[in-house]
């Protein structure tokens, strides 16, 4: 037997708050299985879906990927996504690597400014 979810529980227990399940439905990637006069109700295999994005969020994918891929995602899916992970990795290690050169010219400067006046 399937358990039931009203918005609030199923909330708690996805680890979605409230205005970001109306915005999933509004958009149609996680809508309600049971809509109901002014109710809603979510089931288990809601839940499944909803840790699904939470953990496809948590890697780097979009919502607009999420929604297109979820029923089709695929091993080179996954791999495409690696590489674009890798690819930002390697834009940020140059940028971290162009401040380390500043933070050591301008440390070099502090130096040399001491050497000067003592």
């Amino acid at each position: 037997m399937e358990c039931l979810y009203k918005k609030d529980e199923f909330s708690k227990a996805s680890e979605i708050d409230v205005y970001t399940l109306d915005f999933y439905n509004k958009i149609g990637l996680l809508n309600p299985s049971i809509v109901a006069e002014n109710n809603v109700f979510y089931t288990d295999d809601d839940l499944e879906n909803a840790r699904q994005i939470n953990f496809f969020k948590s890697v780097g994918f979009t919502l607009g990927e999420i929604a297109y891929y979820k029923d089709s995602l695929s091993s080179d899916i996954v791999e495409q996504k690696q590489n674009e992970i890798t690819e930002q990795m390697e834009e940020l290690q140059l940028k971290y690597d162009k401040l380390e050169a500043v933070k050591r010219k301008i440390r070099g400067k502090i130096h040399n400014l001491y050497i000067k006046f003592n």
